[in-house]
């Protein structure tokens, strides 16, 4: 049996599993997108915003469901082709996680793509306002 720690990230439809394993602990947890949608929506918050705060407390917990730890790292990118809130296309690239002195192997990117319902002004300088951005939190 492997003693490395992976965590492992699978999209569906309208749900993200996230799934975290380290030596013989599994925690494996959902993230439906519809419910953090319409909460967003009825709430005026920010969808991308939101939602990355609501994976890294999902990653939170299932690290800490395999293994007790004081900090955990998390290093990603996010990546846009317009604003946030107007982009049809986002990206979400790990990097790093680790619980103290455990990394983390992940299997698995988040990419959001919809219809594109831009301006074609919008769609040709949205070069400018694009978001390239490495995000590092320590929870």
């Amino acid at each position: 049996m492997s003693s490395e720690s992976v965590l492992h990230i699978k999209a569906s439809k309208s749900v993200l599993t996230f799934a975290a394993k380290n030596g013989g602990k599994v925690s494996i947890k959902d993230l439906q997108l519809k419910a953090l949608w319409g909460y967003c929506w009825l709430h005026g918050l920010s969808y991308i915003e939101t939602f990355l705060a609501v994976m890294e407390l999902l990653l939170k917990k299932i690290v800490s469901d395999v293994i007790d730890h004081e900090d955990l790292n998390i290093e990603y990118r996010v990546i846009a082709n317009d604003t946030l809130e107007k982009a049809n296309q986002i990206e979400v690239i790990f990097n790093n996680i680790r619980a103290d002195d455990v990394e983390f192997h992940v299997l698995g990117d988040i990419i959001f793509q919809g219809e594109d319902n831009r301006g074609f002004i919008r769609k040709i300088t949205s070069f400018r306002r694009s978001v390239d951005e490495n995000i590092q939190n320590v929870l």
